[in-house]
């Protein structure tokens, strides 16, 4: 999640939202693991499963990558280094459509 973190914090959150979605447990410790850590990152927690489902995640860490017309337009499953130049010309296509 650090490398996240600093893709969000390239970029305005009206116009590039990262939000980390959790699987379950309880809300409490999703917030003492965001604050622990110092994550700037929005976060959701799926009690119900119901995301998670929508969106097919099957494994975590997860990302699905949606456009500004809620379009499902990419996916990843497992670690990226989300704070590269690649993922930074990925956000900047996206913002431009």
């Amino acid at each position: 999640m650090p490398s996240l973190s600093r893709l969000q914090e390239a970029y305005d959150p009206k116009d590039f939202t990262v939000l980390i979605i959790h699987i379950g447990g309880p809300r409490s410790h999703v917030a003492e693991f965001v604050d622990f850590h110092g994550y700037s990152l929005r976060t959701l927690v799926d009690e119900d499963k119901r995301v998670t489902r929508t969106y097919g995640v099957l494994f975590t860490p997860t990302h699905v990558i949606i456009d500004k017309r809620g379009q499902v337009v990419g996916r990843s499953v497992g670690p990226k280094p989300w704070d590269s130049e690649a993922a930074h010309r990925l956000v900047k296509l996206l913002m431009a459509q």
